[in-house]
């Protein structure tokens, strides 16, 4: 979809199979191209960041890859091998729910920025860089259709443009509370109903 709308997001490679990505196949051959390191790699399925792992050296994607080909052997297949950025401390989180929308950022110095594995919430830093966050998840929707989704960007240090990071089809609702997410999706929800009844 990135791609597809011309959004900005890290350099990615998309990798159906580990096969791919280890050109460990007779017929598929040496693989056309290699991680540059460090990297992300990020599995097709898990959320909270548990198929997300930081690469850097050729040693670690060798453990990641024996963890890929359990999951690919359990029916989930596919991943992504994604450009890792430099220096980030924080990403900024955008909730959709139909005409609704709420961002905060993240914030952990380590790898992982996920409320779950201690991300800290911050809603006042750098207000500029959350609207210029809102507005680029607005035009995405509006453009792909998109009514209720989690979105994760980040900024390269020193920059204004919002990087894609990745759209969470379902995700935890910490950040917002789950009390609110649920009246703000019955309201939404309603208001969509009421706006195509006939």
């Amino acid at each position: 979809l990135f791609w597809a709308l011309g959004a900005p997001h890290p350099a990615t490679v998309v990798c159906p199979r580990v096969v791919s990505l280890t050109g460990d196949h007779p017929a598929v051959g040496s693989p056309p191209w290699r991680p540059s390191f460090p990297c992300v790699v990020k599995g097709d399925r898990g959320g909270e960041g548990s198929q997300t792992w930081a690469v850097h050296s050729p040693a670690e994607l060798e453990r990641v890859v024996r963890l890929l080909k359990g999951m690919e052997m359990a029916g989930q297949p596919g991943f992504v091998v994604q450009e890792l950025i430099p220096g980030l401390e924080r990403d900024l989180r955008v909730v959709k729910v139909g005409g609704w929308m709420d961002a905060y950022w993240r914030v952990n110095p380590g790898f992982h920025k996920n409320v779950a594995r201690g991300g800290e919430i911050d809603r006042s830093s750098n207000p500029h860089l959350m609207e210029r966050g809102r507005q680029a998840v607005e035009e995405l929707c509006r453009r792909a259709g998109i009514e209720v989704a989690a979105f994760d960007l980040a900024f390269r240090p020193g920059e204004e443009e919002p990087l894609f990071l990745e759209i969470n089809w379902t995700f935890g609702t910490k950040g917002m509370g789950a009390q609110r997410f649920r009246e703000v999706f019955v309201e939404e929800v309603e208001r969509w109903l009421t706006g195509h009844r006939g």
